[in-house]
């Protein structure tokens, strides 16, 4: 017999928001961190807490990677800007 699921929706789609925020940070991962932000706050006290608690940490990690590689993408086009004298 397959025992079911009886947490709540809601973690478990912030914890799957969350990895993949930061699986596709370079490219859109503020996205679903940003999601599994919101999402993760809708189950507080809650059956499966601690899944909205992984997803909030990874979709904090998952944002911080995103923000960090665009920075470190205006800055390389910035600096190879000036280096080029355009």
């Amino acid at each position: 017999m397959v025992e079911e699921y009886q947490g709540n929706t809601y973690s478990v789609m912030s914890l799957v928001m969350g990895i993949l925020s930061i699986l596709l940070f370079p490219l859109i991962g503020w996205i679903p961190g940003l999601i599994g932000l919101m999402v993760s706050r809708r189950s507080p006290g809650e059956r499966g807490e601690s899944l909205a608690v992984a997803g909030r940490i990874c979709s904090i990690v998952g944002i911080s990677l995103s923000a960090m590689s665009i920075i470190i993408v205006v800055a390389g086009l910035v600096l190879f800007s000036f280096r080029q004298g355009y």
